[in-house]
């Protein structure tokens, strides 16, 4: 086999087919679910029976390393349910892995394009995220301060993709919120257990100079209301990071 596809689920019976669908063409697919108690699983299984339950570790790196234990494959790539590998995108993968660059390579950081409220946001481009990695050449990161989703290799150069993975960010804003406050609570606990605190500038200046950075320096603001929400938000989600760190060290 040469690749594998690992995707971690939760409740995503509204995404997981679409996801896998795109990706059929892989040689083996792997689903780690954290005990879905939705459709998640059974739509799952009509596409691989590599369908495996993991209680959630706290940490998406952990959860991605289960699925990177059990595949076969010499080159593994990493989704989440709301991302789409388009066919220009898989063309170039397998162009790669085909290629004397798989020789010379390690591991692939792809950019994303970020689809909110159905529209590309151009403000948030190229967003590179590593997601392609050679068997035996790294893991993602278990420990706290380095990242709670970030991808270590051990050894090799990281090739940089030209064609974008599709992020199909939540469809409503409740949708969004939820999923900050999910991603706000792992950050701070990372970064709690990493013996880290937050400050004054962490928790009121951090998040003004983010949306300063995508609402004016990345252009979000040409973007219409999506690309003033999206600053919004990114800002937000900022701040519940820094302040539940806060919260965490002060309720000790």
């Amino acid at each position: 086999m040469v690749i594998s596809v690992v995707l971690i689920t939760k409740n995503e019976e509204k995404n997981v087919a679409p996801c896998l669908e795109s990706v059929r063409w892989a040689d083996e697919l792997i689903v780690i679910d954290s005990f879905s108690t939705d459709q998640t699983v059974e739509i799952s299984r009509k596409f691989t029976d590599k369908v495996f339950q993991h209680e959630w570790p706290g940490m998406v790196g952990t959860q991605r390393n289960v699925g990177l234990g059990i595949a076969v494959s010499q080159w593994v790539l990493f989704l989440d349910a709301d991302e789409r590998v388009t066919d220009d995108l898989k063309d170039e993968i397998l162009g790669f892995i085909h290629s004397p660059l798989a020789e010379t390579y390690a591991a692939g950081e792809i950019p994303r394009k970020n689809y909110f409220f159905g529209k590309w946001l151009e403000c948030s481009y190229p967003n590179y995220t590593r997601r392609l990695l050679k068997k035996g050449a790294g893991h993602y990161n278990e420990q706290p301060g380095l990242g709670f989703d970030s991808m270590l290799v051990d050894r090799g150069s990281i090739y940089r993709f030209h064609t974008p993975l599709e992020h199909l960010t939540s469809e409503t804003l409740a949708q969004r919120c939820k999923k900050i406050d999910f991603d706000s609570s792992l950050q701070a606990d990372e970064k709690f257990r990493a013996g880290k605190s937050a400050s004054f500038v962490n928790i009121a200046i951090n998040p003004f100079t983010n949306f300063i950075k995508v609402y004016f320096v990345k252009k979000g603001i040409c973007e219409g209301v999506p690309g003033f929400l999206y600053a919004v938000l990114t800002s937000f989600s900022t701040f519940l990071k820094y302040a539940k760190l806060w919260e965490r060290r002060h309720s000790m």
